[in-house]
């Protein structure tokens, strides 16, 4: 098992490098596991964001790495590690966390879009993964709990995820609000990750509930992806809810053309 755990270590260690002449087994690795984050204004939730950091000798001083927040709406962000995270000496490879939490206020100001930055205190610390620095920054996207426009919570860059087969979840996935409808929303992705198979949702959001703010979505019109193979048709009616305390579009629509068993109903969970 030691030499296994050795041998995945040095691969490991070959991808972070990626062949670069300049960097060693002394330097010390850093990125994010992951590329964004949402948080929602007035959740009052604190959220952790890990950041990997990596060395192929175990570490003989406690290492300091420092980051920065920025871009339009940065004090709408509470910083709750002070601009920097600690690992202490006698390891090679350690998670940590940067924590950070919205801070409520009751205008209608829209959504900041930040950008977390990290920065090394010493010569030989490498950001990012390979030549290309990847993975170096993270987008943080603050969410406007103060909504002028519903449809604008699902408007531009979204994550669609497939509830039915996860693993097959959209590649891309975008809003746009119809015709300036605040009440109607339409949502384009990839089903099942393949491009061949574009997929158009026009929803209709119905009214909000005052005491669990949910509401009701229906698809206004059929939807038939025929491509790859496969004749797929997503039906127009009742499509599940949405949550506008999580800004989640939790769609479940009526599907025909591969047996998905259960109800029939094919299951997204829609969000920035």
């Amino acid at each position: 098992m030691t030499k296994i755990f050795q041998y995945t270590l040095f691969l490991l260690f070959l991808v972070l490098v990626s062949c670069s002449k300049d960097e060693g087994p002394e330097f010390i690795y850093a990125y994010f596991p992951e590329k964004s984050v949402s948080m929602v204004e007035n959740s009052g939730q604190t959220v952790e964001i890990p950041v990997k950091i990596f060395a192929m000798e175990d570490l003989e001083n406690d290492f300091v790495l420092n980051y920065t927040i920025s871009g339009d709406g940065a004090a709408r962000v509470q910083d709750q590690s002070g601009g920097s995270i600690t690992v202490e000496k006698g390891y090679k490879a350690y998670i940590q966390y940067i924590r950070l939490a919205p801070i409520d206020n009751t205008d209608s100001d829209g959504d900041a879009s930040l950008t977390l930055n990290l920065q090394g205190t010493n010569a030989k610390t490498v950001i990012g993964l390979g030549n290309d620095n990847m993975n170096s920054t993270m987008a943080i996207n603050v969410l406007d709990d103060d909504i002028a426009c519903l449809a604008s919570l699902w408007e531009g860059a979204l994550k669609c995820n497939d509830d039915i087969y996860p693993s097959y979840s959209p590649n891309t996935c975008s809003g746009e609000i119809i015709d300036g409808n605040c009440m109607q929303v339409r949502v384009s992705f990839d089903f099942w990750g393949d491009s061949n198979l574009h997929t158009i949702l026009e929803l209709k959001l119905g009214d909000i509930d005052p005491v669990t703010n949910q509401g009701p979505v229906t698809l206004m019109s059929e939807y038939n992806a025929v491509s790859s193979g496969y004749d797929m048709t997503f039906y127009a009616g009742d499509a599940g809810i949405y949550d506008a305390n999580t800004f989640e579009l939790k769609l479940a629509v009526q599907f025909t053309g591969y047996d998905i068993g259960g109800d029939g109903k094919y299951r997204f969970t829609v969000k920035k």
